[in-house]
């Protein structure tokens, strides 16, 4: 006759069993470590170390949290199928409306990851629209022949000068003019009429921008800078662009010739002033 299998111990905390003070501190902490629907690591050790401290213990819901955890922590780290399993063999051990309640709170808890980590994969999406150009430029400045302007190329521009893109809108004879300044606040000339009716219209919307030259061609009359760059939406999160309050503050030619002539006059003074001395 053959033998009948032995049962299982159930492994679920009994009624009497919960009489004992040691059941009723395991379900304490198992009802702490299931009350949000998660389980962390740190909930995990605590669970590890009431085991260890509780090793002899004969209830049998001791000895399945210990294989549990164990299995767990065997390779020194949780994945995210171990941890919903440790779950479910925490959850096997309460009595059923614990039990109930910490699978409902788990799955809960589950939706409510999915649903967060869809919104930041959908507003990481967002960012990286709103990151990118709203369109690119590359020119070769115009009208770098006239005020001198050429000389200042000379000395001030060189390949990844940064520069900027400066409106103009009272210029006579374009109402698309869009000047180029380099960051001493010297201009050096204009974007060209056919760019310029292109991107005048995004800078009057407060785009952000970020340009630099290319390189400087010199084989002409005077050198002249090529100019490329990106333009972006006014609420873009790029650090390394600037709206018009990043543009540099026109410095005018003018005024470096006052300068100049009030510089010479305090020498002619200087010399008068130490001849008579």
């Amino acid at each position: 006759m053959a033998e009948k299998p032995t049962r299982e111990p159930r492994k679920s905390l009994t009624r009497s069993q919960l009489e004992t003070p040691e059941a009723l501190d395991l379900l304490a902490l198992l009802q702490t470590v299931t009350e949000d629907g998660r389980l962390l690591d740190e909930e995990i050790s605590a669970l590890k170390e009431w085991l260890d401290e509780n090793s002899e213990s004969q209830l049998p819901a001791v000895a399945h949290l210990r294989g549990a955890v164990e299995t767990v922590l065997e390779d020194g780290r949780v994945s995210e199928e171990e941890r919903v399993w440790l779950q479910q063999a925490i959850e096997t051990v309460l009595p059923r409306e614990d039990r109930s309640l910490a699978a409902m709170r788990r799955r809960e808890a589950k939706a409510d990851d999915r649903a967060a980590a869809a919104e930041e994969k959908a507003e990481a999406r967002e960012m990286a629209r709103k990151s990118r150009p709203v369109t690119r430029f590359d020119f070769m400045v115009a009208g770098v022949m006239h005020e001198g302007r050429g000389a200042i190329v000379q000395k001030e521009c060189g390949v990844d000068t940064p520069v900027f893109l400066v409106r103009e809108p009272s210029n006579r004879y374009s109402p698309n003019a869009v000047l180029v300044r380099l960051p001493s606040g010297r201009d050096v000339g204009y974007v060209p009429e056919a760019d310029a009716a292109r991107l005048a219209p995004m800078l009057d919307q407060g785009a952000l921008q970020s340009a630099s030259v290319k390189k400087v061609l010199r084989g002409g009359k005077v050198p002249t800078p090529v100019v490329w760059g990106e333009l972006f939406a006014a609420d873009a999160p790029v650090g390394h662009a600037v709206g018009p309050t990043g543009v540099p503050a026109q410095l005018s030619r003018r005024s470096g010739c006052v300068s100049g002539v009030v510089l010479a006059a305090a020498a002619v003074l200087l010399r008068v002033w130490t001849g008579s001395s």
